[in-house]
């Protein structure tokens, strides 16, 4: 999967992709953007039964998100953060739990 931006009030007639080949969770609230720093996370099943968080830039980041946190487990989920730190859910051994990682 492929993740887009536009311009904010733009016909957005030529997106710009920010990130290439991304396995994404399919649960609500896997992408997010942060208002105030036109940041975009998501959640991601990565290799290994992991999960993986990803941040980039609405601008654009040469299509190398930063990898904000590794976690063992299963089915991404929802990502929100603050100034602080990014929040995100995981299913592990049946069990959701909720992360926490300092920004």
């Amino acid at each position: 999967q492929t993740i887009y931006a536009c311009a904010v009030g733009s016909s957005c007639t030529a997106p710009k992709a920010i990130a290439i080949k991304q396995n994404l969770g399919s649960r609500e609230g896997a992408l997010y953007i942060d208002p105030p720093t036109h940041t975009v996370y998501w959640a991601a099943y990565g290799p290994n039964q992991h999960v993986n968080v990803f941040s980039c830039s609405a601008n654009g980041c040469n299509q190398t998100p930063t990898l904000v946190a590794s976690v063992s487990g299963s089915s991404p989920g929802a990502v929100a953060s603050d100034p602080t730190f990014v929040y995100f859910d995981y299913d592990s051994t049946g069990a959701v739990v909720l992360a926490r990682v300092h920004l």
